[in-house]
């Protein structure tokens, strides 16, 4: 069993729902980090949706995606039940956030 850490901010994981999901992808590292010889500080946990930061400090999310997801996986797992509700007439938006350049398309 994958070792949760605590947060200050419980999601999904508790009993409650929200209408708000929130999905993390973790990119891929640049070619001038690799070059630079630069080592990976953050880890993808996918059995707990959860990333831990360093050593020890995790943070839950609805969904959690690495490098090696693709666009169309996430799409199918984030956005695509989101467009299907559209078309039966509710109102929906997906609001992706990141640094220019990082592949939020």
């Amino acid at each position: 069993k994958k070792k949760r850490y605590k947060m200050g901010y419980q999601t999904q994981k508790t009993k409650k729902t929200s209408n708000v999901k929130v999905a993390l992808r973790v990119r891929p590292m640049l070619k001038k980090e690799k070059l630079e010889e630069c080592e990976e500080c953050v880890e993808v946990e996918k059995s707990v949706s959860q990333v831990i930061i360093g050593k020890k400090r995790g943070f839950t999310y609805d969904y959690t995606f690495d490098e090696r997801d693709t666009q169309e996986g996430i799409y199918e797992k984030v956005a695509q039940p989101l467009v299907e509700r559209i078309f039966e007439g509710y109102n929906g938006t997906i609001f992706a956030y990141g640094q220019t350049g990082s592949g939020k398309t």
